[in-house]
Formats: C-alpha cells, structure tokens, sequence
C-alpha cells in the first residue's frame, strides 16, 4: 500500500473505532448513569486500534509488527482490565502465565510457519502447538486458579480430538511427500 491508502485506511479505522468507542460508552452512560462495562469495552477497542494501526502502517513487515505490538500491549491491556474490572487478582495467577506462553506460542507458530513450507507439516504442527501444548498448560493454570479438575471428559475429547488430527495431518504430509518424489526407472 502507498502512502495515502495507508493513511485512508488508517483513518477509517480510526473513525470505526472511534465510533464504537463512543456508541459503548453513551449506550452506559444512558442506561446506567455511569461507566460500568463500557470501561471493559473501551480498554479492548484501544487495544485493538493500537495493534490495528501498527499493522496498517507496517509496510512489507505486517505480521511480524503485529505480533510484535500484540506482544508488548498484551499483558498491560490485561493487567488494566484486571483492574477497572474491580480487581479481582486474575492477572498475575491466571493472565499473566497463559498471556506469556500465548505470545511464546505465536512466535515460535511464526518462526516454524516460515521454516516450514508443506502445508500438512504446518498444519500437524499447529494442532500439536495448540489443540495439545498450549492447551494443556492453559487447562491446568486454569484448574489450579479455580481449584477444579485437571483433566475432565470434555477436555479428554478435545485432547483427543487435537492429537488424532495432528496423526491425520502426519499422515497426509507423508503421503504428499511420498507422492512428489521423482520416480527412478
């Protein structure tokens, strides 16, 4: 994108922004006579207009930069709705340790889709990362927050779930890789 296109879509995003910004906090205003949620929905429109025009104005780099925002903002636009939240001390046992091996996830995700180039290998990779890592480490910082069971029978469906497809998609890298070698006659 040129210049001005950045600066359009810029504007424009500002202008939705601003407008949904403004629409949350008179609709509380209206019905309740303060700020209550709208405080909520305030903090995560900003924090999606500073990673939305750090993309827009990224350049040849959009993705690494808005991971790169999506990064530094990530735990202080939790930590600051912890807060207006009441709070409730969430952040630093349940935000901080699942925000922190999010963002690690994300780049790493980055790094290996750049590495890998076959689109079954990323995908195998991703269920694996995701739908069995991440979301382990996330069910049990959960657990322990709420002081409920680890491992439960819906959770043991979408751990299933996840490594089965991690196998389907293994399975179908190999057989695509076997598929593209040059047979010797």
């Amino acid at each position: 994108m040129n210049g001005t296109t950045m600066k359009r879509v810029g504007l424009v995003f500002s202008l939705f922004c601003g407008v949904g910004l403004f629409a949350c906090l008179l609709c509380d205003l209206l019905i309740s006579g303060t700020i209550t949620w709208a405080a909520l929905t305030s903090l995560s429109i900003i924090f999606g207009w500073l990673v939305g025009m750090i993309v827009v104005y990224s350049g040849k780099h959009v993705i690494r930069n808005g991971l790169t925002a999506v990064s530094v903002l990530i735990l202080p636009f939790l930590f600051l709705l912890d807060i207006v939240n009441g709070g409730q001390g969430w952040f630093w046992p349940l935000a901080l340790p699942i925000g922190v091996a999010s963002v690690v996830s994300l780049w790493l995700s980055l790094y290996l889709f750049q590495k890998v180039r076959r689109l079954w290998a990323v995908l195998a990779i991703a269920a694996l990362q995701y739908g069995v890592v991440l979301d382990l480490l996330i069910q049990w910082v959960v657990s322990r927050y709420e002081k409920t069971l680890f491992f439960t029978l819906s959770y043991g469906i979408n751990l299933f779930t996840s490594v089965l497809l991690t196998i389907v998609f293994v399975v179908l890298d190999i057989r695509k890789r076997r598929n593209q070698r040059p047979e010797n006659d």
